[in-house]
């Protein structure tokens, strides 16, 4: 396999991550949100994550959803956009946004010294589920090994933690 390509963002602090990230975690992640694109004020109390990964996949349909529905982005969603086209990561296409190559992840310089080497570990992980076939389906074949009552149990773990549940792909990275 070859070398994954993920871009790593390491934001000045959580409130430009939240600007560039915060809306991206609603609609690919959080139980309630998942495939919608929420309103700056429906989620202004509520917490996004202290770091985050997506996938070509998701980020180009996040762009597309926004253009087809004519959300209003902010200007750090527009710049992100610019950038994962500048990067390859996902593609404009005539209809809307496409899927590129790899994937992107965030830290913040608000997060400690130790815990942003361990988010960053944590992400990376996930790029690589995202990027590398092999570890996706290892990651896949660990799941499935599991007995229904310890799947059951990650996925009460994740729901507590806000996590869309009903997506295969997101319960097993």
């Amino acid at each position: 396999e070859s070398a994954p390509r993920v871009l790593i963002v390491d934001t000045a602090d959580y409130r430009v991550q939240d600007r560039l990230f915060k809306r991206l975690a609603f609609f690919v992640e959080k139980a309630g949100f998942a495939g919608t694109i929420p309103a700056w004020g429906d989620i202004g109390g509520l917490h996004g994550y202290n770091a985050h990964d997506y996938r070509a996949e998701d980020l180009a349909r996040f762009f597309d959803t926004a253009a087809s529905t004519r959300v209003e982005l902010a200007a750090e969603e527009r710049t992100l956009a610019r950038i994962l086209v500048e990067q390859g990561v996902i593609r404009e296409t005539g209809a809307g946004y496409a899927p590129g190559e790899g994937a992107i992840l965030s830290i913040s310089r608000s997060s400690s010294a130790i815990l942003r080497e361990l988010l960053l570990t944590h992400e990376c992980f996930h790029g690589l589920f995202f990027t590398m076939p092999g570890f996706r389906a290892a990651s896949a074949d660990a799941w499935t090994a599991l007995s229904p009552v310890e799947q059951e149990t990650w996925k009460r773990f994740l729901a507590s933690k806000d996590y869309n549940t009903n997506d295969p792909d997101l319960v097993v990275n």
